[in-house]
């Protein structure tokens, strides 16, 4: 039976999400037989859209079986909006050693019965990282960590929060390999624990060489400003600011675009709300754009994820080649990356009157415009781009020639 990696998530493609997309891109060259996905929420595939929203993988896909004291299924685009009243109706249980004994012995079964080599462990529910660990342990193979969000930090209920910080350390210390998406994700780790975590971004499909034209502008003269993707509490303080900003500048031709499967009422006039589109989609409608935003909320329940956050879309926006508007808190990754690289405007002050003033000036230098599209693109070939990300992860899990693993037929350049 042909040596497996076996990666144990809450969500998995086809399901709609941004953790899936980034497996699917990291995966869909590996040969199926080198890999199994352990789904550790299998009611999560209930909040799928059609497959074509994110692609499949042709792997194996083994649902783990729940323990009756699992909490129930917690979507992360649904946990900050849903949370509270999941905690009135009763809904939430706190971790237990139960579960987590339950999950550990569900991964080892399905590892065993794979012939499973080594064993990846990613973010998003609160008993998968442990879990894996511990299997891990009991099998005697590696274990590798991968951080689409800061584990330990992502949590608002208490008792999840001390489950996961009391996890952590261990678990990190011990591990083969620790992945990030971004590098003051891997400065946070390395003060608290003394780890080198390996950062890789989160991919975008991949990015052709030369810089884009400017769009065409629409038939009325609108002018498109465009924020594709999820909107809950990590997002809603900064995309009202934008949207506020927008009706500061007085300019009827200028419109804020939401694309959005999580609805968008409330954010004035001058929004138009559109529904959740395919990746294959939604690259024309970000070349399309006159800006694109990039929002991070300044007063949320858990400021360490927005401060060490890299929104999936991230590498989409800079493929895009379209100025893009950075709207974060201050010493936030995000706001960071794009001050450094100068591939954005960014507005740190959460001000709705700093944001109509950076717009302002945007839409009135066209030498800026053309300026930050190009080292957007450049940025998104030199960080993001698929084909670059893939390899550095095969190579961090695979490694060159491992005894573990049978080398696959494509390998990195």
């Amino acid at each position: 039976m042909p040596r497996k990696l076996g990666i144990v998530s809450h969500v998995f493609p086809p399901t709609w999400s941004g953790q899936s997309r980034v497996l699917c891109l990291l995966l869909k060259d590996v040969p199926p037989e080198q890999y199994v996905l352990l789904s550790s929420c299998p009611d999560y595939g209930k909040c799928t859209t059609a497959e074509g929203y994110i692609g499949s993988l042709p792997g194996k896909r083994i649902e783990l079986s729940p323990s009756p004291a699992d909490p129930p299924p917690n979507p992360g685009w649904l946990r900050s909006r849903y949370e509270g009243l999941r905690r009135r109706l009763g809904w939430h249980r706190a971790p237990s050693e139960e579960s987590l004994r339950w999950r550990t012995e569900r991964i080892c079964e399905v590892a065993r019965q794979e012939s499973c080599r080594a064993l990846i462990g990613c973010s998003g529910d609160v008993l998968d990282l442990p879990a894996t660990f511990r299997a891990s342990q009991a099998l005697e193979v590696p274990f590798f960590a991968y951080y689409f969000d800061w584990y330990a930090q992502q949590w608002t209920h208490p008792a999840d929060r001390a489950f996961a910080l009391a996890s952590e350390g261990q678990l990190l210390k011990s591990a083969a390999g620790v992945i990030v998406p971004n590098e003051a994700l891997a400065d946070e780790l390395a003060g608290l624990y003394g780890i080198q975590a390996r950062v890789i971004h989160n991919p975008c499909d991949t990015v052709p060489e030369g810089d884009l034209p400017e769009p065409d502008s629409a038939g009325d003269g609108e002018v498109r400003i465009v924020y594709t993707g999820a909107i809950y509490e990590a997002q809603l303080d900064a995309l009202c600011n934008v949207a506020r900003a927008i009706e500061l500048l007085g300019k009827p031709e200028i419109r804020l675009h939401l694309y959005t499967a999580c609805g968008a009422s409330g954010m004035g006039a001058r929004t138009v709300s559109h529904p959740h589109i395919a990746p294959s989609k939604i690259r024309t409608v970000h070349q399309e754009a006159d800006i694109l935003v990039l929002p991070l909320s300044f007063h949320t329940r858990y400021p360490a994820v927005i401060r060490t956050s890299a929104p999936g879309k991230t590498g989409e926006y800079l493929a895009a080649g379209r100025p893009i508007l950075v709207h974060a808190p201050a010493g936030s990754f995000v706001s960071s990356y794009f001050r450094r690289h100068g591939c954005g405007m960014v507005v740190e002050e959460d001000s709705p009157r700093a944001v109509a003033d950076a717009l302002r000036q945007l839409l009135a230098d066209a030498e800026l415009r053309k300026r930050i599209s190009s080292a957007a693109r450049q940025r998104a070939r030199s960080d993001f781009d698929a084909r670059r990300v893939a390899a550095e992860f095969l190579q961090t899990v695979f490694g060159e020639q491992p005894a573990w693993r049978q080398t696959p037929a494509r390998r990195s350049q």
